[in-house]
Parts: C-alpha cells; sequence; structure tokens
C-alpha cells in the first residue's frame, strides 16, 4: 500500500484503516511527482498511524526523500554533526548523521525484550535538493536485514550483537514517524518525504528496482554504494613503466622501528626498498611478497611502504591473493606525503605502528582505498563496499563495488589509475570505485607520493605475485582537420 501526498495525505488502498497526518509544522512542496512534506526545525514530515497490523516478521518500507542541502564530509560539512531522523517505527529507527569524515545512516532495529540492536552505513555524501529513494526490507525468520538506496544493495549491517540474536519484538506500537530536520544555521537541513510505501514481504533488489523504474532515478554517483560496470580504458594514455618490485630476490625490507633511537628518528630507509610499521613481518618466497600479522587476534595490523616517490599520474597494478578471502580488509595508500609537504620518512615525523589513526588522521596527507573487506564480527559476511577516503581527515569521498571479498584466494588483480585528480579503482578485472578530486570540496588535490599496502590485522596473511607503476600521460591526438589558410585584408 502507498501514502500519496496530495494535499491532505491519504492512504490507498482507502480501507486499510491507517491514517496519515502533516507533522505539526510541515509543509507541502512539490515532489517529484505530486507532492511532498517538507517538516519543521526539530518535527518531522509525516506522521502515520494505526499501522500496527503492518509489521510482521517479513516486509519492507520503501520512501522518496530529499535534503534541503548538500550533506558531504570534508571540511565543509557540520563541526557539530547535524543529525535528523529519517524513520521513527514500531520496528526500526534511521537517523541520518553528518560528520567530517562521513554520513552515517545509523540504524537501531527493535527486539524482544525492549533492547536495540545497533548498527551503521557509512555515505560519502548525498546531494542537496535531490530525490533519493530509501528501501529498508526484512525477514526475521532468515535475520535479513537490508538497506537500498535507489535500488541498490548498501553496505552490509553489522549489527551489534550479531542479526542471530534478533528476536521479533511482538507486540509492537502503531504510529511511526518519517522525515526529520536537525542542525542550525548554514548547516541546518530539512528531509522531504514523498510516496511512502509498506511491503507484507520481503523484497529482493530486483523487486525494489522493479518497482522503481519509471518514476526514481536508479544511478548513484558515488553517494551510496555505486555499481560501476566495464573495465579501465587506456585507449587516451600512454604508459611509461616507472617500477617494477623484484619479488625472485629476498625482500630489501626495514623495520620503521630500527629508524628510531631514544624515541626520535634518527635515519631514513636509504638502503632499503620496503619498509614495516607494526607487529608483522614481509618476505618473499616462490617470486611472490608475503606480509603477514604476528597479532592478527590483537589488531596487529601492518603496512609495508615503498619508499620510493611516485609521481603524480601513475597506474598502479597488483595481485593479491589473500588467506582467506571471507575474513580480512586490505588498504592501498598512495599520494602520500608528511602533512608540510615532506615525504613520509622525514626526520621530523613521529613513529607510525599500524595503528590506522596514525595513517588517516595524524602527520600525513594520503588517498587510501580499502579494496576488499569482510568482517569477522559479522559472519565473514562481505561489507560490499569499496570505499574511497582522503587524508588527513578520514574524509569518505566515493563508496564503489568490492569485488574480491568472499571470492576465493585468487590471485585478484588490482589496477589503480590517478591522473589529474581522476581517480578510477578496478578489481579483479570490473571497475570497482571512481571521484575526481576538484581540488576544493575536499582541500588542495594531492599528487606524487608514496605508496603503502596495509592489512588489518584479521587478514593475518596475503600474498602478492606483483607490485608494478607506471607513469601516465594523455596522448597527443593528431590534427585531422585542413590547416586554415592565411588571408589579408
Amino acid at each position: 500500500m502507498s501514502i500519496p501526498l496530495d494535499g491532505d495525505t491519504r492512504v490507498l488502498p482507502g480501507d486499510s484503516g491507517i491514517v496519515a497526518r502533516k507533522g505539526q509544522g510541515a509543509t507541502f512542496v512539490p515532489g517529484q511527482s505530486g507532492q511532498a512534506l517538507t517538516p519543521a526545525i526539530g518535527g518531522h514530515a509525516i506522521q502515520v498511524e494505526n499501522i500496527k497490523g503492518v509489521w510482521g516478521r517479513k516486509g519492507a518500507l520503501g520512501f522518496n526523500f530529499k535534503s534541503s542541502r548538500l550533506l558531504t564530509s570534508g571540511p565543509q560539512s557540520s563541526k557539530s554533526d547535524f543529525q535528523a531522523r529519517l524513520v521513527d517505527s514500531p520496528l526500526f529507527i534511521a537517523e541520518l548523521r553528518e560528520s567530517t569524515s562521513q554520513i552515517t545512516l545509523d540504524v537501531l532495529l527493535k527486539n524482544a525484550g525492549g533492547d536495540r540492536i545497533k548498527s551503521r552505513l557509512f555515505w560519502s555524501h548525498l546531494k542537496g535538493n535531490q530525490w533519493y529513494h530509501l528501501g529498508f526490507t526484512w525477514d526475521a525468520d532468515s535475520k535479513r536485514f537490508e538497506c537500498y538506496l535507489n535500488g541498490s544493495t548498501q553496505e552490509q549491517f553489522r549489527f551489534r550483537p550479531d542479526l542471530s540474536e534478533w528476536s521479533f519484538p511482538s507486540p509492537l506500537e502503531d504510529t511511526m514517524t518519517l522525515g526529520g530536520a536537525g542542525g542550525s544555521g548554514a548547516h541546518s537541513a530539512a528531509i522531504a518525504i514523498a510516496h511512502v510505501q509498506f511491503f507484507d514481504e520481503s523484497l529482493s533488489e530486483a523487486q525494489l528496482r522493479k518497482n522503481l523504474q519509471g518514476r526514481t532515478r536508479i544511478g548513484l554517483a558515488g553517494e551510496g554504494r555505486t555499481e560501476y560496470f566495464g573495465k579501465l580504458n587506456f585507449h587516451n594514455y600512454e604508459l611509461e613503466l616507472f617500477y617494477t618490485a623484484d619479488f625472485s630476490s629476498p625482500l630489501k625490507v626495514i623495520s620503521e622501528a630500527s629508524l628510531f633511537s631514544n624515541g626520535k628518528r634518527t635515519r631514513r630507509p636509504t638502503d632499503a626498498e620496503w619498509t614495516l610499521e607494526g607487529p608483522g613481518r614481509a618476505w618473499t618466497e616462490d617470486d611472490h611478497l608475503h606480509l603477514e600479522s604476528l597479532a592478527p587476534d590483537n589488531k596487529g595490523h601492518v603496512v609495508l611502504w615503498n619508499t620510493r616517490q611516485f609521481p603524480e599520474n601513475c597506474l598502479i597494478e597488483f595481485d593479491v591473493s589473500p588467506t582467506d578471502s571471507t575474513n580480512g580488509l586490505n588498504i592501498v595508500f598512495f599520494a602520500a606525503q608528511g602533512r608540510e609537504g615532506t615525504d613520509i620518512f622525514d626526520l621530523a615525523l613521529p613513529r607510525r605502528d599500524g595503528i590506522f589513526k596514525n595513517y588517516h588522521s595524524g602527520a600525513l596527507n594520503s588517498y587510501h582505498i580499502s579494496y576488499w573487506a569482510c568482517a569477522p564480527d559479522n559472519g565473514g559476511m562481505p561489507r560490499r563496499t569499496a570505499n574511497i577516503r582522503k587524508n588527513h581527515g578520514f574524509q569518505l569521498v566515493s563508496c564503489g563495488s568490492d569485488n574480491i571479498a568472499a571470492q576465493g584466494k585468487g590471485p585478484h588483480v588490482v589496477r589503480l589509475l590517478k591522473f589529474e585528480g581522476r581517480i578510477v579503482l578496478e578489481t579483479a578485472g570490473k571497475l570497482s570505485a571512481a571521484w575526481h578530486d576538484n581540488g576544493s570540496s575536499h582541500g588542495p588535490a594531492l599528487k606524487g607520493g608514496q605508496i603503502g599496502l596495509r592489512q588489518m590485522g584479521h587478514t593475518h596473511r596475503a600474498s602478492y605475485g606483483s607490485f608494478i607503476v607506471y607513469k601516465v600521460k594523455k596522448k597527443e591526438r593528431a590534427f585531422r582537420g585542413r590547416p586554415r589558410e592565411k588571408t589579408t585584408q
């Protein structure tokens, strides 16, 4: 059944007994088709009553929503953390938050006994004054709760405790509110609501997309988990080999700790090709690089940096074989420098020991991409997203698709193109994520720098069969027209 917002709010079919009302202070605004409701600050857009019979063990809720301004991460986002409640239903609560590092959709799923199971999705941004569709679908019998943005499955919810502990609550209340507004001054935003729908079945992604056809834009552009198609195309580029790692010889590696004396960085890794940070080891064997955490059960994260400075416009290519692709998280850092423009081994920089905050919110600037991830606290379920972030500040700037998690040992080829602010990731032969750094929205675009391979502790071990970097430039186009004749007057 649906709730059209035509000036008085009504419910179809008419004999359902459900009542829909405007929130206090809410006003009607144009929707994609027909009317929508936008809430007043501190209020909600629409209140739905007498819906007790709608909430079953299987079901779905969908609606269109629109923010009155751009919601995004980075320096221009709200320092006071904007927050607005999108859904307050008998079964779950969903709140939208903005911070300097990301947009989050926090979900509190109600459980028998009155407690709540918490989870969070991460988004890079939501455009202002643009309609999106948000869908929630659940099946209590199979312990499934999913979120869809414009018909696309989003990041895997990681509920704490696990959804295996979910017991469907009963009895349920009979009132729900949708849409909210929060923030103050320039950081205030209102979330308008239109075309609310209830379903008495747990919908699949295909069913949701079919329902949206003809009335909602489907494609995303990095806002949430965005699906890309095709492969990297180098037709317009020239590739010049810049560096190839030799994994057939003993690895020239040095530990970060050995560069320090009495707590101070006293030397640079001048005689090494690689520097290892964190409690791990790196070595070559059988023509492969092997990287291992020595404390996988105690957050023993490791980072292996190549000591070279790599060019601004480059193609990074390597293949990775995780020991277990259902348990781990791998990252590639690139364009890494000290925040003062030095390289990452400058003697003035503090020690890095594998703890993540030292890399994303410490003394370095960089980009990084988490190109595959499976969460051990979610039964080995893939996170589904490959996330591009810009540091300093851990700013989530784009969400793509993870093509590696739970896809076997591999090897899986990773190709990362960085050219004039454009970042494009291809994994396992398919486009994964993309973003263009315009040099203003999230601070100046980063140039050249170091490249590092990071493995979270629960990855434990992975091997790499190659590591190649190309310098990239645009091909010069041949002039195909007739030369213009000079004329005199």
